[in-house]
């Protein structure tokens, strides 16, 4: 476009950055799912459905139905 130079170098830095801390979140969230599933596998939990209150434990599950990649 006709934008400086400078303004350019600005936009790319901070696209440059913005993909840096994206690729960090990421791989902490796949840190954490495979966390997850080790624990998951050592309390010996059967994942699916099961009755209310079956277990002593607690598992919060969340969903990101609108995530852009």
């Amino acid at each position: 476009s006709n934008l400086p130079d400078c303004v350019k170098s600005a936009k790319l830095r901070k696209q440059e950055q913005h993909l840096c801390i994206v690729g960090m979140e990421r791989q902490a969230y796949q840190d954490m799912v495979t966390s997850c599933r080790a624990t998951v596998g050592v309390l010996g939990v059967k994942l699916g459905p099961n009755p209310p209150c079956s277990r002593d434990l607690t598992m919060d599950y969340s969903f990101d139905y609108a995530q852009q990649v």
